[in-house]
């Protein structure tokens, strides 16, 4: 179940900052990607700045992320603002949420 690895998903939010961020560098300042290695689809994705009380669009719209897939995610408009939350969810709606995630230095998510 997606909620019940929180603690390991930030850690790996963290983890991957420093391994991804020369990567991204031809990419977008908040571009990222989310791959998705757990064992559940995940049917929707949210992306919000971290002053928002709102989800927003779906980003995934009528999309599918199977499980050990990944998707890129084009994050334009925000000038040079760099943090933002992401929720992700499966068919089920069990979430599992990245508060704070700065995505400037961050170009990859893992979850887990």
């Amino acid at each position: 179940m997606l909620r019940s690895i929180r603690t390991a998903a930030a850690a790996t939010v963290a983890a991957a900052g420093f391994l991804a961020a020369a990567g991204s560098a031809q990419a977008g300042q908040q571009d990222f990607t989310i791959y998705n290695d757990s064992v559940q689809d995940i049917y929707y994705i949210f992306v919000s700045p971290d002053y928002s009380d709102n989800w927003g669009n779906d980003v995934l719209a009528d999309a599918i992320l199977p499980a050990g897939a990944a998707v890129d995610i084009r994050m334009d408009g925000y000038g040079s603002h760099c943090t933002f939350d992401i929720q992700v969810a499966n068919a089920y709606g069990d979430t599992l949420e990245f508060w704070g995630v700065n995505l400037c230095t961050v170009g990859a998510v893992y979850v887990q």
